[in-house]
């Protein structure tokens, strides 16, 4: 049985509880614990966001979505999210989302946290700009398999 979801759906607000219904049953079918299938879940919805509301400016243009659960070797899977847009490109080459200094109340700011956010929850995120658009690729690894490892080391 493959556990992939492929989705064609007009990128709009309301559209985020079909994405999030099929994260759901993917990090069900992996076993995630309740705390990673939040993350997950916020995660795909900030990107979505993202799209929505930067990439269309609210128009609801097309958009495909690619949802499945990766078996990478015998004890480990991960899942893996790829958003296709056909949005302006969008260049993240000067963000340097892995060495972002945590937040504190006095000096947060609104605006600007999505993307950090999702380099934070996420193993891997990348990002390919198209012709026409943009492709983005998530990678969830669950941590349930890092734990055994390091129960059993």
């Amino acid at each position: 049985m493959k556990n992939k979801f492929t989705l064609k759906l007009p990128a709009q607000c309301d559209c985020v509880f079909i994405l999030r219904s099929i994260v759901n049953v993917l990090c069900k079918w992996a076993k995630l614990s309740a705390i990673e299938k939040n993350r997950v879940g916020l995660a795909i919805d900030e990107l979505y966001a993202n799209i929505v509301r930067h990439g269309y400016q609210g128009e609801p243009k097309p958009l495909t979505f690619d949802a499945e659960i990766i078996h990478e070797n015998e004890a480990s899977e991960a899942l893996m999210f790829t958003f296709q847009d056909c949005a302006p490109v969008f260049d993240i080459s000067a963000w340097k989302c892995g060495e972002i200094e945590p937040c504190c109340a006095e000096t947060i700011t609104a605006g600007g946290l999505g993307i950090p956010l999702i380099h934070a929850i996420m193993d891997e995120v990348k990002h390919e700009a198209l012709e026409h658009g943009n492709r983005w690729t998530l990678l969830y690894r669950s941590k349930k398999n890092i734990k055994k490892e390091v129960c059993d080391a």
